[in-house]
């Protein structure tokens, strides 16, 4: 499963905040800013927001790298959007004044802006993709290259959203969703602004209500559907409203004492710092808690650049330098991530961790020297526009094609390799098997199974858990058929059975395990089959907390269960990133067709697994249940099934943990003797 918090998830940012360098600093660069002393003088330069930049970027950059050390480096993003309306609005405010605002003027300034350096990472990551990636992985990559270039990414994740959805670090663009929503939140803006400034309405009249519109609807959708609400436009656009605001109060010279401006910098400050050390990816984001780093940065931009914040914390050298190469590190830096985490052997994954924030600055400031600032020099000509726009649709549609063509799979792998990754992520089957939407909940909006759910009869078996243990459903049915009992089905996609337990993933587990206990204690089963997805980051919990979590709730169980035999299976041996292209992998490799047993690859998930399973062992005995190992059942001499029976394509698990029918039925079948004496 991929939490939309993976790509802040989880997650992305964008630093492309539309600076038109029109004039020349003693720095030696420009930008069309306001400094809030004149609504009619040009926009001189604010050191100071690149400082606030290098925040955000950095926070980024840091918890995309390192994760357990700046868990809330996410709200990077929220800082970027606040800035972005800032200057943009301001930007266009200033030429409305002047009389020569004109659409086409504002997009050929966006255009010199973001297009240069993002189609070179579209075009080095297509590459990149093409020598590195697998068909499927590069069709996907093509598809992704096609939404990025023509900014509707956020779109195309919201539709992969899900329980099922690949990891995050295989979408070396995933980033790029909210470079797609300030481009859509700038398809209307400027017009927008040019009517409020003809029709003489004052910002405030018509900002206001949009921006708490906006706030309103995303903090109300992050508890209905968090993926739509991280990813849906208008549930983001309050934060460019925000800025604008900050953006308005400056143009009208609404200037704060200098003691109170002092105060309200620090506050802010400390705001953003609360922000990105404290927020976890547990909270509900991007509700109503979002506005704490938003009006922070929305106070800093607003503030005197005279305070001792601005001048010397935001505006120092170091602070400025990272801040004017902060678009470019935020588009190289996440592919880096990505592809490392596809083609690093895992004993060497750490080394290269460390290596990608000092690469992905050298790639920034070498793009910022060579590439962004000869094409948004003052003096750029049309002709630059025009062929800016004909890269990109080139770029972009060479995306699209590959996406179209399968990742030219003819090209790119050899025939051996198909019936394997034909067979990856075929979720038709499994969805059926599993009885998804009844007896399997994969809806978080649903909290009660039907009827056809729950057998009574003795003796009888109560299977409960996620989608791990309704992997096991079809294998309890083929079972059922010789030994002739009860059987119920009672699991929920990404809820593991841990009473009284919120995941951060999904909403209602706390109630449909609570359902659940109401149920198994009406029914007093003769066994009662607990199994999950043990060690799953987007749980928001350490493996002891599962573990402690675990107990609390066998406790319950027997206490309501007193003649219920428990039986607690075990999490299923890990393939990463899935046994499909594990199995591709190594024909490609050793240009032969795999063994049945092949060793686990030795990377952080997998073996994060294999000790919960030896953990859980100790669990179980410690609480007098009975416990199966899948490791003893799928695993022999550190080497574990890849395919049962015959067949090539007889695969145990479809992705990387969810066992196909015929391996449930293998496995339910190796447990019989734990579950009938």
């Amino acid at each position: 499963m991929t939490s939309s918090r993976t790509y802040r998830p989880s997650e992305a940012l964008n630093a492309a905040e539309g600076m038109q360098r029109a004039h020349t600093s003693p720095a030696g660069h420009g930008v069309a800013e306001d400094d809030g002393r004149s609504d009619q003088a040009h926009l001189s330069y604010r050191p100071d927001i690149d400082g606030l930049r290098a925040i955000a970027v950095v926070s980024v950059l840091i918890h995309h790298v390192y994760p357990e050390l700046l868990r809330g480096g996410f709200v990077g993003v929220d800082i970027f959007f606040v800035i972005s309306g800032f200057l943009i609005s301001r930007i266009i405010w200033q030429d409305l004044a002047k009389g020569c605002f004109t659409i086409r003027r504002f997009y050929e300034r966006r255009i010199r802006r973001i297009f240069p350096a993002l189609i070179l990472v579209l075009a080095a990551t297509w590459l990149m993709g093409w020598s590195l990636d697998f068909w499927d992985d590069f069709a996907r990559l093509g598809k992704h290259i096609f939404a990025g270039a023509f900014f509707i990414s956020n779109f195309a994740l919201w539709s992969e959203g899900g329980y099922f959805d690949i990891a995050a670090e295989r979408k070396p663009l995933l980033h790029l969703w909210s470079l797609s929503i300030e481009e859509q939140f700038y398809l209307f803006w400027p017009l927008v602004l040019w009517l409020g400034s003809k029709m003489r309405v004052p910002f405030l009249f018509f900002g206001v209500p949009l921006g708490i519109a906006s706030f309103g609807y995303g903090a109300w959708l992050s508890y209905v559907d968090e993926t739509a609400a991280f990813y849906n436009p208008l549930a983001r656009f309050w934060e460019l409203c925000l800025g604008a605001g900050a953006g308005y109060l400056v143009m009208k010279k609404r200037s704060r004492p200098a003691k109170a401006s002092e105060v309200l910098s620090w506050t802010a400050l400390m705001m953003l710092g609360i922000s990105i050390f404290l927020f976890t990816s547990a909270l509900v984001f991007p509700g109503w808690i979002a506005i704490v780093p938003a009006l922070g940065t929305a106070l800093l931009l607003s503030g005197r650049p005279s305070s001792l914040v601005h001048s010397r914390l935001l505006a120092s050298r170091p602070m400025v330098w990272v801040g004017l190469i902060s678009y470019p590190l935020y588009l190289w830096h996440w592919p880096l991530v990505s592809f490392s985490s596809l083609v690093v052997p895992p004993q060497h994954l750490g080394m290269a961790r460390s290596l990608i924030i000092p690469i992905s600055v050298v790639l920034a400031w070498l793009t910022f020297a060579f590439v962004e600032k000869p094409v948004r020099g003052r003096h750029s000509r049309p002709i630059k526009v025009r062929f800016l726009v004909l890269a990109m649709a080139v770029v972009g549609v060479t995306g699209g094609v590959t996406f179209l063509c399968q990742g030219f799979v003819s090209f790119s792998q050899t025939a051996e390799t198909a019936p394997f990754l034909a067979r990856k992520r075929e979720l038709g089957e499994w969805i059926t098997d599993v009885r998804v939407t009844t007896c399997y909940l994969n809806n978080s909006d649903v909290a009660s199974y039907a009827e056809e759910c729950t057998q009574r009869g003795d003796p009888s078996i109560v299977l409960y858990g996620d989608s791990h243990a309704a992997s096991l459903y079809p294998g309890f049915a083929q079972l059922q058929k010789s030994e002739h009992f009860a059987l119920s089905q009672f699991t929920a996609g990404g809820c593991p059975p841990l009473l009284d337990t919120e995941v951060a993933s999904r909403k209602n587990c706390v109630e449909v395990n609570r359902g659940v206990l109401a149920h198994v204690t009406d029914l007093q089963p003769t066994l009662l089959v607990l199994a999950g997805r043990w060690v799953r980051p987007e749980l928001g919990l350490t493996p002891q907390q599962v573990q402690d979590r675990l107990k609390y709730s066998l406790e319950i169980l027997k206490q309501r269960l007193p003649k219920t035999q428990i039986v607690m299976v075990g999490p299923v041996p890990q393939w990463i990133p899935d046994l499909p292209t594990v199995l591709a992998s190594y024909i490609n490799e050793h240009k032969s067709l795999p063994p049945a047993y092949l060793e686990l690859p030795q990377r952080a998930g997998a073996l994060e697994v294999q000790k919960m399973d030896s953990d859980l062992a100790q669990v179980a005995e410690q609480l007098q249940v009975r416990y199966v190992s899948l490791f003893s059942i799928l695993c022999e001499q550190e080497r574990c099934l890849t395919r049962v029976g015959d067949s090539l394509i007889d695969l145990v698990v479809f992705d990387d943990s969810h066992l196909n029918a015929p391996a449930s039925e293998l496995v339910v079948g190796k447990m019989r003797g734990e579950l009938i004496k």
